[in-house]
This record gives structure tokens, C-alpha cells and sequence, in this order.
């Protein structure tokens, strides 16, 4: 949701209808019922997922405006007091410690005619590229984006918009070809490339060492369901009936 005043030349916007949040008392937000038509909006982050040949796990990409956050230092910790950059971003401001940013509030307030949600949390991409393996793959990806951004900049057209050169790939995760089968629950442990991916926008809370999409992509099987390779969709699962015969069972 774009905030009066704010500067989105760099970012893609358009008008939606949102559903409008209240405090559920708790200290967390739920929605209130009513929703707001027209309402600008800014693209910041999305994931771009796609079955390729001889890989029905998908292949989990994730692209980032580039002003987003800024990457963690290399070797610096992520509960380091030191500030991770001295230069601000649309979701960090200059000079905060690393220790200061990615922590989840313990309770949430919210203005309701504006919509703003407080405190502000303050983020970094704790690992560049999705911490890609091996070196080779970084090289890959910053190809990739310089050409993709070099293609898309100065060519103005009903087709392409030049403000998605100011959009990068941070990485793309996926695992052995033909390996997948029902019942894995460790399929974060065997993928290939961005081994570390999160997007700093959509998965700030989750980001470590070993977590990517497939530590909750997974074919682990879950309630009402036995692992299957469908499960790798939480979309799909979520409209199928849970199978009587198996919570009968548990």
C-alpha cells in the first residue's frame, strides 16, 4: 500500500481492492470485514515458480525490487550490533544494527483510517543471491539480471514497462532432476543452487542457514493427508477434502 508522499518512479504500481485490518485485541491484526477499492499499490517482491522438464518439484525463483534491503556483510552476524549498512532502503533505515532488524514484534498496532501497522521492522537479505553454490551460479545470476535490465531499460512500449529494470533475480532453488517422490519432508537439505533462498520482503522472518521454499514446499504429508508430490502446493491442498479414512486413523 503506497503512503502519500512516497517516491515509486523505481517500482511498478496499480490500483487494487484491499481488505482493510483492525487489532484483534491480542496484540496481533485481523481483517475487519471491509475492504477499500482503488487503493495504490507497489510490486516490491514476487515468486516465480515453474515446472521444467524432468523436474515436477518446481523450480522456486524470487525476484526483488532492487532498493528493497540491503544484503548482510559478509562474515558479519545476523546478531551483530553493527550497522548492516549506512545507507537507507524502503524497508531498512541507514545505520541500523543487524541485531536491530528481522525480529518479528511480539504484538502489533495499527491505524485504521491509514492503514499504517507499527512498530516498523527494519530488514536485510541475509544471504546475496540466496546464498548460491557454486561461485559459478553467482556468476549466472548476475548475468542474467544485467541482461535482463540492460534489455529492459530505454525500451518503453505497450509492452514493456521500464521500470522492472529496477528489478533483479535473487535466486532460484530446485533439487536433482527425476529425485522427487512422495513422503520428503528434507527436501531443503537436497536443493541445488540459491541452497539459502528467502526473499527479504515475503520471507524476512524466516531467513537462516539450510531454509529455502522447500522447507515448507515440501511431499511430507500432513493433516488429512499422506505425503504425496502434490503437496508441494499449499494452493491445491488447500481446496481438496481431507481424507476421512486417514484422520480416523491418527
Amino acid at each position: 500500500m503506497v503512503q502519500a508522499g512516497e517516491d515509486t518512479s523505481k517500482v511498478f504500481t496499480t490500483k487494487a481492492t484491499i481488505d482493510l485490518l483492525e487489532s484483534d485485541g491480542k496484540g496481533g491484526l485481523k481483517p475487519s470485514g471491509k475492504t477499500q477499492a482503488d487503493v495504490p499499490v507497489a510490486l516490491v517482491a514476487t515468486h516465480v515458480v515453474g515446472v521444467i522438464k524432468d523436474h515436477p518439484e518446481f523450480a522456486w525463483a524470487t525476484f526483488e525490487q532492487l532498493n528493497n534491503a540491503p544484503n548482510l556483510p559478509s562474515g558479519m552476524s545476523p546478531s551483530s550490533p553493527n550497522p548492516v549498512s549506512p545507507d537507507g532502503f524502503t524497508f531498512y533505515k541507514a545505520g541500523t544494527p543487524a541485531n536491530a532488524s528481522n525480529n518479528l514484534p511480539v504484538s502489533l498496532s495499527i491505524n485504521t483510517g491509514t492503514q499504517v501497522v507499527a512498530p516498523v521492522t527494519n530488514v536485510f537479505r541475509q544471504f546475496q543471491y540466496g546464498g548460491a553454490t557454486p561461485a559459478s551460479r553467482v556468476a549466472d545470476i548476475v548475468s542474467i539480471n544485467g541482461n535482463f535490465q540492460k534489455s529492459i531499460a530505454g525500451k518503453a512500449s505497450p509492452l514493456v514497462d521500464t521500470v522492472f529494470a529496477n528489478y533483479g533475480l535473487v535466486g532460484t532453488v530446485w533439487i536433482l532432476a527425476n529425485t522427487l517422490k512422495p513422503g520428503d519432508g528434507n527436501l531443503d537439505s537436497q536443493a541445488i543452487g540459491s541452497i539459502d533462498l528467502a526473499d527479504s520482503a515475503l520471507e524476512t522472518f524466516v531467513q537462516g542457514t539450510g531454509t529455502n521454499c522447500f522447507s515448507c514446499h515440501n511431499t511430507s504429508g500432513g493433516s488429512g493427508y499422506r505425503g504425496k508430490d502434490i503437496n508441494l502446493s499449499h494452493i491445491i491442498l488447500s481446496v481438496l477434502r481431507p481424507n476421512a479414512a486417514i484422520l480416523q486413523a491418527r
